[in-house]
């Protein structure tokens, strides 16, 4: 009590009490403290800041679920994030390479994309490579080449050079029809006046188409067949002619040909 001079005998009272008056500061440590003693009750709110945590102490099992959202993370690069993550939603996804087992997307574009299998309503690329290829529907394309066919477009006068390929190839010139046009001529020149005209598809793999015809009387017209094939040696360059010539009195107009290059 307030009267007491000197410490009373000891007694076992099974409790001592400790006044806060009584303790010194800094003089009770961990020590002193027994395991699990001091729980979230007996600390105040924000007592406990960063600095008094040590560096990589806490460990998913001291985070309780659900207790992180994107508003507290602030962290430059998720590359150390090596879990599935189950359904992701972003906005913009930036890579170099996107590898799964499906993809799937109205319109998926990238420098590369592998995949087991690529679904999407549009898949657009400068070049498309696989080993097979099976389409059940129609397919659009201004060229076919290789196993397929190809096509090129022959105008009269000019010279039309196919590249070399690595395979034999035969070039065929479907059916054209070129006009004649007999100049005009009255009296007795009349029936007499013609014109004869001859065109020739040359191949400098060798062989040439021909085709002539003659066509007589005044403003008359007619016109000239023509129609075959090149065969192309594997790895050779072709150069094909289209000329026509024009013997009398009248003209001849040669239509562009559409031929074909066929393995």
């Amino acid at each position: 009590t307030e009267h007491t001079r000197e410490p009373s005998p000891w007694q076992n009272a099974g409790v001592t009490a400790i006044h806060g008056g009584s303790v010194v500061t800094k003089t009770i440590t961990t020590e002193q403290l027994a395991a699990g003693a001091v729980t979230a009750n007996e600390i105040a709110a924000g007592a406990i800041g960063a600095r008094h945590i040590a560096t990589k102490s806490l460990n998913a099992n001291h985070i309780a679920s659900n207790s992180l959202t994107a508003e507290l993370l602030n962290v430059s690069n998720l590359g150390a994030i090596s879990a599935n993550l189950g359904r992701v939603t972003v906005g913009t996804l930036t890579g170099t390479t996107i590898e799964g087992n499906t993809i799937r997307g109205g319109s998926v574009s990238g420098t590369t994309i592998n995949g087991s299998t690529i679904n999407g309503g549009l898949i657009k690329g400068a070049r498309i490579e696989g080993i097979t290829g099976v389409f059940s529907g129609n397919i659009y394309a201004k060229n076919l080449i290789d196993d397929t066919a190809q096509a090129f477009t022959l105008v009269h006068g000019k010279t039309l050079v196919i590249p070399a390929f690595g395979k034999k190839r035969t070039i065929f010139i479907p059916a054209c029809f070129c006009s004649i046009y007999v100049n005009s001529a009255s009296g007795s020149q009349a029936g007499y006046i013609s014109v004869t005209a001859t065109v020739e598809i040359t191949s400098s793999a060798g062989g040439n188409i021909r085709g002539s015809n003659t066509v007589k009387g005044s403003n008359a017209i007619g016109s000239v067949f023509l129609s075959g094939f090149f065969v192309v040696n594997a790895n050779t360059e072709l150069r094909i002619n289209y000329t026509s010539s024009v013997l009398g009195s009248g003209r001849v107009f040669c239509p562009d040909i559409s031929i074909l290059a066929i393995c």
